[in-house]
């Protein structure tokens, strides 16, 4: 489908070549900074959650002594509460309307959340699977509609299927990464074991606080080229801005009143004056 795609008409609109066309890489070089920002914030965080969610069962029973069905059952309780919370999150984001902030707040959720996991033991592993439910529903909502925002319209198919490739690129290299770190069948003592998954933790922090830095950056960038991500910030910046012009507008008209009143004044000095000469 994201080929067939790749050159959408907006509004119903028939080219005369209705024939699909091929993205150029002058056309590609004019695609948004923000767009691959954005790209790469989903690669680094989609990754982290990813391969978390598959090793985590195997973590918590080395970490905790869960046995196995407790330890899935925990790991199921973030995709669960997602299902749960994603029709009012749907809600709560259209009336909020700043998806960029909105999201990249989120996202900047799971660095303390890996750390919690990764090096506190004692934080309570169903407080922390929650937070990930909530900050992963956020993610679900908004992933894709912000990649439409930010794609120009004839090419949204073209775009999407970039997101989606580098995405799952990732994730492919990171699971061979995750593969070498905790080397499971290799390990024959718990402490080394669970060293390998400290070492595995920090991959993980140090992707998701990249995808977050994208995100900020990818907000500065929105915000200079017109807040195409955050809605009831453009409309507070042109109020902010329409206020201004007509606070500027009044204070002109107000002090060319004052330099009429002064110039008739004037006017009216050098009248009696010349009367007087002439007497």
């Amino acid at each position: 489908m994201a080929l067939l795609l790749q050159h959408h008409t907006p509004d119903g609109q028939t080219p005369k070549d209705s024939g699909n066309k091929l993205m150029t890489l002058k056309e590609l070089r004019a695609v948004p900074v923000a767009y691959w920002l954005y790209t790469m914030l989903i690669a680094c965080t989609a990754v982290c959650w990813v391969t978390k969610q598959t090793n985590l069962p195997d973590y918590l029973q080395l970490l905790h002594g869960y046995t196995m069905e407790e330890a899935s059952r925990i790991t199921g309780l973030a995709p669960l509460l997602m299902n749960f919370l994603v029709p009012f999150i749907c809600l709560i984001m259209w009336k909020i309307d700043n998806n960029g902030i909105m999201f990249t707040a989120f996202t900047s959720l799971m660095v303390p959340l890996y750390y919690l996991l990764g090096f506190c033991p004692a934080a309570n592993i169903y407080v922390i699977s929650c937070l990930d439910g909530l900050r992963i529903a956020v993610a679900a909502v908004m992933m894709w509609q912000i990649v439409i925002n930010l794609s120009p319209p004839s090419y949204v198919g073209t775009l999407v299927m970039i997101t989606f490739t580098v995405r799952n690129i990732f994730i492919a290299v990171v699971s061979v990464a995750t593969g070498y770190i905790l080397q499971r069948h290799k390990v024959t003592t718990l402490e080394v074991a669970l060293t390998n998954y400290q070492h595995y933790f920090i991959m993980l922090l140090t992707l998701s606080s990249t995808g977050t830095v994208c995100g900020v950056l990818m907000n500065i960038v929105d915000f200079r080229k017109g807040c195409s991500l955050n809605g009831r910030l453009k409309r507070w910046m042109e109020t902010g801005t329409e206020t201004t012009r007509l606070l500027s507008e009044s204070g002109s008209d107000n002090c060319c009143g004052v330099k009429g009143i002064n110039n008739d004044g004037v006017n009216e000095e050098m009248s009696m004056k010349s009367v007087l000469k002439t007497e």
